[in-house]
């Protein structure tokens, strides 16, 4: 279990960005977080990364206390997805992903034939084998997502977190993306997303979380918490949330979706 617990955080001496944050999750849940720009989503993101130190609260796995662990155990423990890829210097696909397995080496140490094999496994589980001798730089978006996804899992951490893990890419490739993020929640693992679209509330999450002005606003499940009047209050907008039902030769499908009202 993540356990997030009274968190509060301020840039030098500024007012608090973060203000009693708290809940809990499993491995299994898909927590989607939903805010409005600079409401403090990422921030939270860089504190449980560690990335940054928390002015009050505490952060545990599995009654572990993330502040007395090393970076390298933590690492362990969960992985990151960003928006985009910073990777500068031509590396292979191949070569980006066997770059998450570096948390399981000792000093010194080399990859070994155990590690290209979790390397060829999450590359067959992803459907991205055929990619993995082309140059990262050279993929298009929602190939690098999935590269860098792959590279997360190769960790072997227990909780993954992505920030807006669709931010800038086409519309089939968010569906893969979403697919891929709701398959990874079957299959155990504990998945944290910030997105600016309230849709992927309903499509591949099972926990929600709204935060406004640094408060958590209502924190639970996509049904109870995804309604018109929380929208509308969130992002100081007339939303809507009205059930689609889809039945034609293809599908038959039904859910919520967000509307806005224009």
């Amino acid at each position: 279990m993540l356990e997030i617990k009274n968190i509060k955080y301020e840039y030098k001496k500024g007012p608090l960005v973060l203000k009693d944050i708290s809940f809990e999750m499993d491995k299994g849940d898909c927590l989607c977080i939903l805010g409005p720009n600079g409401t403090g989503k990422t921030t939270l993101l860089k504190i449980i990364l560690g990335f940054f130190k928390p002015l009050a609260g505490s952060l545990y796995i599995d009654a572990q206390n993330l502040s007395e662990i090393t970076p390298h155990k933590r690492a362990k423990l969960i992985a990151y997805v960003s928006q985009s890829s910073n990777i500068i210097f031509p590396y292979t696909v191949r070569e980006v992903i066997l770059m998450g397995r570096t948390s399981h080496l000792s000093i010194g140490a080399s990859m070994t034939s155990a590690d290209n094999s979790i390397v060829d496994e999450v590359m067959k589980g992803l459907c991205i084998t055929h990619l993995q001798y082309k140059y990262f730089q050279n993929l298009s978006g929602g190939e690098k997502q999935m590269v860098m996804i792959a590279r997360a899992l190769s960790q072997q951490a227990k909780y993954i977190i992505m920030d807006e893990p669709t931010s800038s890419l086409d519309y089939s490739n968010q569906i893969k993306i979403l697919n891929t993020i709701k398959q990874l929640s079957k299959a155990g693992y504990g998945i944290i997303m910030t997105s600016h679209s309230p849709n992927h509330a309903f499509t591949s999450c099972n926990k929600v979380l709204l935060m406004k002005d640094g408060y958590i606003m209502d924190f639970g499940s996509p049904e109870k918490v995804v309604s018109s009047k929380n929208l509308t209050k969130l992002y100081n907008a007339d939303v809507g949330v009205a059930k689609a039902i889809l039945d034609d030769e293809l599908f038959t499908y039904a859910s919520k979706v967000c509307v806005p009202i224009i």
